[in-house]
């Protein structure tokens, strides 16, 4: 009996340290997103579903992730991961097509069907989340992905879409009241950031540099203080990642007069209870800038 009573014992115990030993599957739908403007949206289109996880791959201050090398540390984030949601045209130069080599994850390149706006060397200008009708257009695509991949949670995907989309139309009115009553004349901006959202709202601009995210020569950064004392120019309109770059600092320097606003482009923010509301919070404080500062 006692033999019986330790063989069935032994038997428990082996069953019991072979079930410890066995990793619990997570079915969980596990997300990625490229950088913060990717994951506000789909933060708004994944809010109340069940099973699902969602991260952003790069600190989500990093800001623009034109220049952003991968590490090995970000494909061990990436693996198990089903879907990657990135901005495309040519913004994170890391993922081409090769899903990054991590088996079954689907990326999407959420910009590729939106038509850019050529920058005047010829490059794609990927920052078309900055036009509120771009964002409706890149939300409709995100959604219609999501609910291929994850049919469980399609409705409310669906449902968060239109919600999202509805408040976006809502925006898209607001601004184009407030844009309307702007002085008619070019602002001056550093970069081609505010591209999307000033041709969506007839704003005509001036950059002074080439190109976002390449860094300026010094030639470069001499023309700009030429233009801006030639020009008498009192206000210059800067992305928040150039806030405190080496041309803005020459401009502060030598052109003490003028004026550097600093736009929030929504390439960086923290994530919080707030960040859902990034977007608007973001459009409606460059609404209130341009209202402050045109025509002074």
């Amino acid at each position: 009996m006692k033999k019986l009573i330790a063989t069935i014992l032994a038997a428990v115990m082996v069953l019991s340290l072979a079930a410890c030993g066995k990793k619990k599957e997570n079915n969980n739908f596990k997300i990625a997103t490229s950088f913060y403007p990717m994951y506000v949206v789909t933060l708004n289109l994944t809010d109340g579903t069940e099973n699902t996880e969602l991260m952003n791959l790069t600190d989500s201050n990093y800001g623009c992730v034109h220049n952003y090398m991968i590490e090995p540390e970000d494909i061990k984030k990436l693996e198990g991961k089903k879907l990657f949601v990135a901005c495309g045209l040519e913004m994170e130069n890391f993922v081409g097509k090769t899903s990054l080599g991590i088996p079954r994850l689907e990326v999407l390149e959420s910009g590729e069907d939106i038509p850019e706006i050529i920058t005047e060397n010829g490059y794609d200008n990927p920052h078309y989340w900055m036009s509120i009708e771009n964002s409706i257009s890149h939300c409709d695509k995100i959604c219609r992905v999501l609910v291929k991949a994850d049919p469980a949670n399609a409705e409310v995907y669906e449902k968060n879409a239109e919600k999202y989309k509805e408040k976006l139309g809502e925006l898209f009115e607001e601004a184009k009241e407030r844009t309307s009553k702007l002085p008619k004349e070019k602002i001056v901006l550093l970069d081609d950031t505010f591209d999307y959202f000033a041709d969506e709202f007839g704003i005509k601009t001036v950059k002074l540099m080439p190109r976002h995210g390449v860094k300026p020569t010094q030639k470069d950064i001499e023309n700009a203080v030429a233009y801006i004392k030639l020009n008498g120019v009192k206000t210059v309109y800067v992305s928040m990642e150039e806030a405190d770059s080496d041309v803005v600092r020459t401009i502060k320097r030598e052109c003490g007069r003028c004026n550097v606003v600093v736009l929030n482009t929504l390439t960086r923010g923290d994530i919080n209870e707030e960040t859902k509301d990034a977007y608007f919070t973001a459009t409606r404080s460059n609404l209130d800038l341009l209202e402050a500062n045109m025509g002074k």
